[in-house]
């Protein structure tokens, strides 16, 4: 069985190093601030804070933990008065971020600051 979903994880990882290079400037460049700097309510969930240390902006990523249920979260930045975009594996390009959002299983966002 774990053979048959081989495909599905190679395309999956695929779109996971795309989304981690596009938004390096905040992960791997980034300061780690643990959960400081945000406020994310969800359940299922793990959530991790970065800042740019270019620009002082902060990024959230938010991951659903569980195996087959969707989760929402709400989501907000302390202290910042910036327009919020949303990104994921399945799309990649940020668009703008209304405060919630619903994560599919085992998957991932990143709120960040325009």
């Amino acid at each position: 069985n774990q053979l048959k979903t081989y495909p599905q994880v190679m395309e999956y990882g695929k779109k996971l190093e795309a989304l981690r290079t596009k938004y390096h400037d905040f992960i791997w460049e980034g300061e780690f601030n643990d959960t400081k700097g945000a406020k994310v309510e969800g359940s299922n969930i793990d959530y991790a804070v970065y800042s740019n240390k270019s620009n002082g902006k902060k990024a959230i990523v938010i991951v659903n933990k569980s195996y087959d249920t969707e989760t929402s979260v709400n989501v907000s930045v302390d202290n910042s008065e910036n327009a919020l975009l949303i990104a994921s594996p399945e799309q990649i390009d940020a668009k703008p971020f209304n405060g919630s959002a619903i994560i599919k299983p085992l998957s991932l966002i990143i709120i960040s600051e325009k």
